[in-house]
């Protein structure tokens, strides 16, 4: 599970990643951008593979900011107004989702700081 929510009859209830992964990109029309960090952290993954590894860096640092929204959403959209579910907790699902983000940031990182140290220590 990825997110624990609180239903109307005071019930805990869970989203799993797949279900939010199908109808995440829905929490736009709420101000929830959280979901469209897939579509950034696709490119910085594309990026990376390439070897472009600052805008792969810069891609991925978005998709992890754009995730981190999450943390100031305390409530999930439903399909229906007044169906808004309170989230009780951000679960392990949520952090596993982050996990590929932070990765490409730090690989981005290492091989930006070794080709700038390689280009130091080439002599004139």
């Amino acid at each position: 599970p990825a997110i624990a929510v609180t239903n109307a009859y005071g019930q805990i209830g869970f989203y799993y990643g797949w279900n939010v992964f199908i109808i995440g990109w829905f929490a736009f029309f709420e101000g929830i951008f959280a979901w469209y960090a897939n579509i950034l952290g696709l490119i910085a993954f594309i990026l990376t593979l390439r070897k472009k590894y600052k805008s792969g860096m810069l891609w991925a640092g978005g998709a992890i900011l754009l995730g981190m929204q999450m943390f100031l959403v305390h409530n999930i959209p439903g399909f229906m107004p007044g169906d808004d579910e309170p989230i009780k907790y951000l679960l392990v699902g949520f952090y596993i989702w982050m996990i590929p983000f932070a990765i490409i940031f730090i690989t981005c990182l290492i091989d930006l700081l070794k080709s700038k140290n390689n280009n130091q220590n080439i002599k004139p």
